[in-house]
């Protein structure tokens, strides 16, 4: 088993190296597998060399050239390895979640091929969240494909939730038993549909009240997606860590003066990061949180 994870984990790595590309090289003028975005060998984005086959090993290379091209010797930005880092523990964290004995016992044993589907569709969700992020970081945007991609994403889940007999020990919630807490827990068609809803009414109305300075519409479709993938109960917890996250960023910055309240702050790599909090660790933070006030 641990032979595979870190197998994955390489395999992740390599895919980190395409999300790469693909961020690098989208505008919004295009679409995000177009030839304009595939075509074309990579090259240093401030010499604009040719890169050769060394400088393109994922980590690897950034290491060994420490972090600066072998033409020019301008800078490399540490967004490269990060990204293709965190693709690599997203190939390895998901499936390590679902196998998990937590997990495997709330499903049956004879029907573990669910576990394979669920981790792959989950790593696809969280790949997309992450160039989602990468994207709106470097270029202000959201593209409509990846949102929709997870609309996609949020629906096939709901069906599989359905035909599997759910997971875990709330109709599919990644809070556990905390997720009885909010309600409408016993639908899962209405669980779902309620927190697209909510996600995406919830992130609008902000947008709509700061005239879209405090938030994106964007950001709005992209809850809204969420709401469907993540249910009622999740998609609350991630709106609420998205803006939590968001001001432990933002407000050293205001306080250095290196931001002004009118300057706009890509918001999709807090909720990238709201998410996977809550799919990883969901029921962990709410246990705490429950615990410190010895409220459950």
């Amino acid at each position: 088993m641990s032979y595979a994870l870190f197998l994955l984990f390489v395999l992740g790595v390599l895919f980190g190296s395409f999300l790469n590309v693909l961020s690098l090289r989208y505008d919004e003028n295009s679409w995000l597998l177009s030839r304009k975005t595939l075509g074309g060998r990579s090259h240093c984005q401030h010499c604009k060399k040719t890169l050769g086959w060394h400088e393109l090993i994922p980590v690897l290379s950034f290491i060994f050239l420490r972090g600066r091209c072998a033409s020019c010797k301008h800078k490399l930005s540490l967004e490269y390895p990060a990204i293709e880092i965190l693709s690599g523990l997203i190939f390895f964290l998901v499936p390590l979640y679902f196998f998990s004995y937590k997990y495997t016992t709330h499903i049956f044993l004879w029907e573990s091929y669910w576990l394979h589907a669920f981790s792959v569709l989950w790593v696809f969700a969280m790949l997309a969240l992450l160039l989602i992020a990468a994207i709106d970081y470097r270029k202000y945007l959201i593209p409509d494909e990846l949102t929709g991609l997870l609309w996609f994403l949020g629906l096939v889940w709901v069906g599989m939730l359905y035909y599997s007999g759910d997971f875990g020990e709330i109709k599919g919630s990644f809070l556990g038993e905390y997720a009885s807490l909010f309600g409408v827990r016993n639908n899962l068609f209405i669980n779902h549909m309620l927190g697209s809803f909510t996600g995406a009414s919830g992130v609008f109305l902000v947008f709509f009240l700061s005239h879209g300075r405090a938030i994106g519409f964007g950001d709005a479709k992209l809850f809204g997606a969420l709401g469907l993938l993540f249910g009622w109960a999740d998609v609350v917890m991630v709106f609420f860590l998205s803006f939590v996250i968001g001001s432990i960023v933002s407000i050293p910055l205001l306080l250095k003066k290196e931001k002004t309240m009118k300057d706009f702050l890509p918001f999709a790599p807090f909720i990238s990061i709201a998410s996977f909090l809550v799919f990883y660790f969901g029921n962990d933070i709410m246990r705490l949180y429950f615990s410190l006030f010895s409220l459950y």
